[in-house]
């Protein structure tokens, strides 16, 4: 009887541990992402660090759009570029995410839409023989026009070697921040989730 409640015991110690672990998620971001948009009161914080993607009258600084169809697998150079150039204004951001478990950084490219604050995002795959579309539902519901628009965005960042996509939604009566942890396979394991309204807060 003893040994069982020991382990029943033991148990619940694990599960409270993990959850103050991930709490402790969302806190960290929404401290350092409060912190960046202070910081940058007039920039889209998503995309700090980016690199520009350019289409046409490229300087040295910018990234050529051209190069990753150039650059493309086997049978994948006409599906990048169409994806590229569709439905979206010449203009955009290149990051690289860099997963744990992963061997290259997977690139983020996130382009405004029509005439909408929207961002649509293309993720591709770099192997060894060369750039891939990344087809992956998950990503693509992180995108904001899947539904993340004007006072919403998503923000990959890295805390304690594990990387994380950190979805945060506000408006003036409200704010929501949902971590997920992203695994080698780009499945987003939910973590944790903050929604703050006036002086509350709500864990889930």
């Amino acid at each position: 009887m003893k040994a069982i409640i020991a382990s029943a015991s033991l148990a619940c110690l694990g599960n409270y541990s993990a959850i103050v672990h991930a709490q402790a998620v969302c806190e960290h971001f929404e401290k350092s992402l409060s912190q960046l948009k202070r910081q940058h009161p007039h920039v889209d914080i998503s995309i700090l660090g980016s690199r520009v993607l350019c289409f046409h009258d490229c300087t040295a600084k910018q990234i050529r759009a051209d190069q990753f169809w150039e650059n493309a697998a086997p049978g994948s150079a006409d599906a990048i570029r169409t994806k590229l150039v569709e439905y979206a204004d010449w203009t955009g951001y290149v990051t690289d995410i860099a997963i744990r478990g992963r061997a290259n950084p997977i690139v983020r490219m996130a382009r405004y839409v029509g005439t909408a604050t929207c961002v649509r995002d293309t993720y591709l795959d770099r192997a060894a023989d060369g750039y891939r579309l990344v087809s992956n539902p998950t990503l693509d519901s992180f995108s904001q026009e899947a539904g993340y628009c004007a006072g919403a965005f998503v923000y990959f960042g890295t805390w304690r070697g594990t990387t994380y996509a950190v979805l945060w939604d506000q408006d003036e009566r409200y704010r929501q921040i949902v971590a997920y942890r992203m695994t080698p396979t780009l499945d987003a394991e939910k973590v944790c989730a903050v929604r703050r309204t006036g002086q509350s807060v709500t864990d889930e």
